[in-house]
């Protein structure tokens, strides 16, 4: 019988891994934003859903820690990317605040692999749209007249002190 990480590329083992490692440090790093001591309330995106998610606050730290650890280690397998889809949407539906573009990203790329074809197209796809909407996010006003001026703030001191 084969393996199931067998049907996936060196490529698209090593995709899985590293989205896998980066999406588990994030986790780790905002774990009251998925554990249950916070400091600020839980916004599920349904009302019907508030009871549910105070009652289950604590599990998709561990839920996600687990399923992120399976991919990292054992590669990707279309039943463990499928349910950690499923599990990061029902756990961002107990909490809208969970949809950080990070983790969504990460969704987004779980679904990608989990494709039986064209893994690595989608995956450009969504770097491209990434890039695409972070340009066009500053076509605006506030980002000409205010953010940018600030950024270049540092460099312009800098080359006014050397000229």
């Amino acid at each position: 019988m084969q393996k199931s990480f067998e049907r996936f590329s060196a490529f698209e083992r090593h995709v899985c891994a590293v989205i896998a490692l980066g999406t588990l440090a994030s986790v780790l790093l905002s774990y009251r934003l998925w554990g249950s001591n916070r400091l600020y309330a839980l916004v599920p995106i349904l009302e019907s859903l508030a009871s549910f998610s105070e009652s289950l606050a604590a599990i998709p730290l561990y839920t996600l820690s687990a399923l992120l650890l399976y991919l990292i280690f054992a590669g990707p397998a279309r039943k463990a990317l499928t349910l950690y889809v499923v599990a990061g949407v029902l756990f961002g539906l107990l909490d809208q605040n969970r949809f950080q573009p990070w983790f969504y990203q990460s969704l987004l790329f779980s679904i990608a692999l989990s494709a039986r074809s064209g893994r690595r197209e989608l995956c450009t796809l969504i770097i491209s749209g990434t890039y695409l909407w972070s340009g066009i996010q500053k076509i605006n006003f506030s980002f000409v007249s205010g953010i940018f001026p600030w950024m270049m703030n540092p460099f312009i001191d800098i080359l006014a002190a050397v000229s």
